[in-house]
């Protein structure tokens, strides 16, 4: 209570607010919600996947009238539910919008063929996904390598340790990258 009342004392939002009060004023007032439906006509959204309930809401307030609402997204790319991503708003996009036209964006232009497979051999076995076969027209590239580390630091001890025998191999440290989900992963490289 302490906090939202100095909020409110310095005429102050914050982060959630910014969610949460356009959602409540598009829900409660006929008025804003008519100027915003007038104003915007197509609403798109990218990262589908990764909206939590208020953006569903927000994303679903705006689009109420026209329902003219294009989302991108990737259910095996959801990676944000620590953060109060809820991957059921892709999962039933089409509940919601009944009339959507859903584009399956299959083929794949970076990862070699063997990369591919073996990202689709996982993701299968996660529940809640939608179907989809990736395909690409790129060669089945090198065979893939996996490092097994006890925790973070043996797994980095092995990584700096390839680096090295690359190096030492002849390969310019400039043709070597690694690359990472989170910057926490860095930390112990």
């Amino acid at each position: 209570r302490r906090y939202r009342k100095a909020l409110a004392a310095n005429n102050a939002l914050d982060f959630d607010d910014l969610l949460l009060l356009p959602v409540q004023l598009l829900q409660q007032n006929a008025h804003v919600r008519s100027y915003w439906h007038r104003r915007f006509r197509h609403v798109l959204v990218d990262e589908y996947q990764d909206t939590n309930k208020a953006q569903f809401e927000l994303i679903r307030a705006l689009a109420s009238e026209r329902k003219n609402v294009a989302v991108v997204g990737d259910d095996d790319q959801s990676i944000y539910s620590f953060r109060g991503a809820d991957i059921s708003n892709i999962l039933s996009f089409e509940e919601h919008y009944p009339s959507a036209k859903v584009v399956l964006l299959e083929q794949n232009y970076r990862s070699s063929s063997r990369i591919l497979k073996a990202a689709m051999a996982v993701v299968k076995n996660n529940r809640g996904r939608k179907d989809k076969e990736l395909w690409t027209e790129a060669a089945d590239g090198e065979a893939i390598r996996l490092i097994v580390g006890a925790d973070e630091e043996h797994e980095s001890r092995q990584i700096v340790e390839e680096v090295q025998r690359l190096i030492g191999s002849g390969v310019p440290p400039s043709e070597i990258a690694m690359i990472y989900r989170t910057n926490a992963h860095s930390r112990p490289l």
